[in-house]
């Protein structure tokens, strides 16, 4: 008899669970629009996916060649933050250049693509408000560009593996994640591949920031 009481508060308590779960979208269920938008977000991150595995296999296998030409660090960072200002929104993304000129032989198209992965990271794992920094800067001998955020930060337990494949911080825990974790990966090859190095400063709940580093001229 109390087996049986207790099998029926379980039925009840899923059969409410159920209903509670599936009633937000019984009352508002989604238009064609919001199912369209998510369609093509979905293609959008898997197109994103192959395109990084792709790249992984160039990297790894050597085949991934940069094209190293003299530039001005600072106009490339400009560009960069002006055209992710445009989603992020200017209010939010800041840069600061200390330095006037801060010249290096880089790849401006794969150069691109690491502050867009650092940015983005940036973005993503820090609150709305919270503003985004770019900073460019000579030091010693090294042409420098930091990504800095005031985000959740990277536990010191987990820094050590935070540029390896398929790399997912032990605080994620409630944050939106989407990809499989190589962007990371891929940025810090694309920094070796350029002759340069990147580094990471992070303190839990108050954020971090990535430093790359090349050779000045």
């Amino acid at each position: 008899q109390l087996q049986m009481m207790i099998n029926q508060k379980r039925a009840k308590a899923l059969k409410e669970q159920n209903l509670a779960a599936v009633t937000p979208e019984i009352l508002s269920p989604p238009t064609e629009e919001t199912c369209l938008t998510k369609t093509i977000a979905e293609i959008d991150l898997m197109n994103k996916i192959i395109e990084q595995m792709v790249q992984i296999t160039k990297i790894d296998s050597g085949k991934m060649v940069v094209n190293l030409v003299e530039c001005d660090l600072v106009p490339l960072a400009r560009d960069m933050a002006s055209t992710l200002a445009l989603n992020l929104g200017e209010e939010r993304l800041k840069l600061e250049v200390i330095d006037p000129e801060v010249r290096a032989k880089v790849d401006p198209s794969a150069l691109q693509q690491i502050l867009s992965n650092l940015i983005s990271n940036a973005a993503k794992y820090s609150p709305e408000t919270a503003p985004v920094i770019i900073r460019v800067y000579a030091k010693e001998n090294r042409a420098c560009i930091a990504v800095e955020d005031k985000g959740i930060g990277i536990p010191l337990a987990d820094q050590k593996s935070v540029f390896s494949k398929f790399y997912r911080s032990s605080n994620l825990a409630g944050v939106a994640t989407e990809g499989l974790g190589l962007g990371l990966y891929i940025t810090a090859r694309l920094v070796e591949l350029q002759g340069g190095e990147i580094n990471l400063t992070s303190t839990p709940g108050k954020g971090s920031t990535f430093e790359v580093q090349f050779p000045n001229l």
